[in-house]
């Protein structure tokens, strides 16, 4: 992988051949993010990243990956539920038809 300043060029290769006749390039913008963490926490943060066998920034990007599909899930459900949120009385009437009641 090769870095252009805040840009990362990713080489996929579709053929094992010296010149890379076959190499396709893909350009992905990445941004730096600077954090400020105390020093214990720091430190805390690699043991854990080294207890999983990754590296800070991976441990980080995995973190955040889980933390926007979280965020992402309690999103769709807060708009399922203001979707039927004027719907109680219709909702009712189908579990009870549904029972056979």
């Amino acid at each position: 992988m090769r870095y252009n300043c805040n840009r990362a060029i990713i080489f996929t290769f579709s053929s094992p051949c010296r010149n890379y006749p076959g190499a396709v390039f893909k350009e992905i913008v990445m941004a730096a993010l600077i954090i400020r963490l105390a020093d214990a926490k720091r430190d805390r943060l690699k043991l854990l990243a080294r207890s999983r066998k990754l590296s800070v920034t991976k441990l980080i990007d995995e973190m955040t990956t889980a933390a926007l599909a979280e965020f992402d899930a309690q999103t769709r459900f807060e708009l399922r539920a203001l979707r039927g949120a004027n719907k109680v009385k219709r909702g009712s009437a189908l579990l009870a038809k549904a029972r056979g009641t």
